[in-house]
């Protein structure tokens, strides 16, 4: 859990001084994730791709994926894909 300064930090950052997630996460050493956590996804996402778009490399896409977990009951994990 981050302190609430460092997330009024990564806010004003981002927003007042338009610092993306990477440069965030490398200024303030943190995990970019944390970043993300404290960012609501429209703000590093941007508007929602559309048919035709091209993902530019170092930009985030967001994809929902659902899982058949069948009779096992998953709660509390999350799932984290990470394509180079």
């Amino acid at each position: 859990m981050i302190s609430r300064a460092l997330e009024a930090e990564i806010l004003r950052l981002h927003h007042a001084e338009h610092w993306p997630v990477g440069t965030l996460a490398r200024q303030l050493q943190v995990h970019h994730a944390t970043v993300r956590r404290v960012l609501a996804p429209a703000d590093y996402l941007g508007r929602s791709p559309v048919a035709g778009d091209v993902l530019e490399p170092g930009r985030d896409l967001l994809v929902s994926l659902r899982l058949d977990t069948g009779r096992v009951k998953a709660t509390g994990y999350e799932l984290m894909l990470f394509y180079p």
